[in-house]
């Protein structure tokens, strides 16, 4: 009997032989495992991703750095000066400018007088940060000094330089020059007259400082004594925590201060001058200085016929 021909319509191989599929390897089945392989990973690695940009988010907006503060102006200045804190990051709601006596929501504080400034940050949860020390030390007030022999005796006809045996000072943006205005001064004619000393430093604090001049009709012999003084640091009570007047009125526990504002007073740092003993007197001319007081006194030994 003969079998009936089948005609195989199934894959070959390279020579034309029929492949037994049969145990074959399911890829399409792979595949699909790898794909949920390959996005489980994504989605974990994502979650971390998002998780460790959280943390640093987080960490960097309530890190408590030391406080980083900037000046209105570094140059010589007879204004105040605004020392304003950074406070970009630490989620930072208050700042003190003391040390931590006292505290205010603005980051900001004008300064009037040249001081040194401890200042702190706290966030919200109240944690404090590690101190800052700044320093304002451009802020130039005081007046130009300037120090002489007062009064000076001249013999009639005699030489005066009011610029001689005198020295000026100032201890901010310093000075350049000044003017002495000498105009109504008489050599030749026994008397009593004043010239006025002009001082300015290099922002504008100017001062008049008078000196008077006594002509003689005689010789005279001077003696000098001198004492030193210097200014030292001190504590004295100091206003804080200051608010705005209402109509020139301040609560029980404040004190109404020259600037029209209510303040406590606090214990702060300050100075105060220290003098020394006097010399004895002496034949030997002693200029004034920043630290030497001098004192002159003089007797007429021959008179002029």
């Amino acid at each position: 009997m003969r079998k009936k021909k089948v005609e195989y319509m199934g894959p070959v191989d390279q020579y034309g032989r029929p492949i037994d599929v049969t145990n074959a390897p399911n890829h399409a089945e792979d595949d699909r495992k790898l794909g949920i392989i390959f996005f489980t990973i994504l989605g974990i690695a994502t979650i971390i991703i998002v998780v460790i940009l959280f943390l640093v988010n987080y960490f960097d907006q309530n890190r408590l750095e030391i406080p980083k503060a900037t000046l209105s102006t570094t140059d010589w200045t007879k204004d105040s000066v605004i020392v304003t804190v950074d406070k970009s990051r630490g989620n930072v709601s208050e700042f003190s400018f003391d040390g931590g006596l006292s505290w205010q929501e603005s980051n900001q504080l004008e300064v009037t007088k040249n001081k040194e400034l401890t200042i702190l940050a706290r966030n919200k949860k109240g944690k404090v940060s590690k101190k800052a020390t700044v320093v304002v030390s451009n802020i130039d007030q005081d007046l130009p000094e300037i120090y002489f022999i007062n009064p000076l005796y001249i013999t009639v006809d005699g030489k005066f330089d009011p610029k001689l045996n005198v020295s000026v000072l100032d201890s901010g943006s310093g000075i350049e020059d000044y003017e002495v205005d000498a105009s109504n001064l008489n050599l030749t004619v026994p008397g009593e007259y004043q010239i006025s000393y002009y001082l300015s430093d290099k922002i504008g604090n100017e001062i008049r400082k008078t000196r008077k001049v006594i002509v003689e009709d005689g010789v005279r012999v001077y003696q000098y004594r001198s004492r030193k003084f210097q200014v030292v640091d001190t504590t004295c009570d100091m206003p804080c925590e200051c608010v705005p007047t209402v109509e020139n009125t301040c609560p029980k526990n404040k004190t109404l201060m020259e600037n029209n504002q209510c303040c406590n007073l606090c214990t702060g740092p300050c100075q105060k001058i220290e003098y020394g003993d006097w010399s004895e007197w002496s034949d030997e001319k002693i200029l004034p200085s920043s630290d030497l007081e001098v004192e002159m006194k003089s007797e007429i030994v021959v008179a002029i016929q």
